[in-house]
């Protein structure tokens, strides 16, 4: 059996990690937005980008208690995940074909 000591400084650990990979995302991201967006449109990509990137969780919490208590854990995770990947794919076929090559 673990300490519960040990176990508040593993999630610590965990989360102090989390934490720093979010700090170390979000310069690059922004960066690469501003370079990508013509500079009509830069605060509106950046607002977007804060907007998902800081409010995302708050209106996504409420979709995925909804759609739990519909259809259930597996499926509403399943629904999420398929979600995401099509999402991902639009997006990486979009920005892929707007390389300056």
């Amino acid at each position: 059996m673990t300490s519960p000591h040990i176990m508040i400084l593993g999630v610590g650990c965990i989360l102090f990690v989390l934490g720093i990979c979010n700090y170390i995302r979000t310069p690059v991201s922004e960066t690469y937005l501003v370079s990508q967006a013509n500079e009509k449109n830069r605060s509106t990509v950046l607002g977007i980008y804060y907007f998902s990137n800081i409010e995302g969780g708050g209106i996504l919490t409420p979709v995925m208690g909804f759609l739990i208590d519909r259809y259930g854990f597996y499926t509403s995770f399943s629904i999420a995940g398929t979600t995401l990947f099509v999402l991902f794919l639009v997006f990486w076929g979009w920005l892929h074909g707007s390389r300056n090559n």
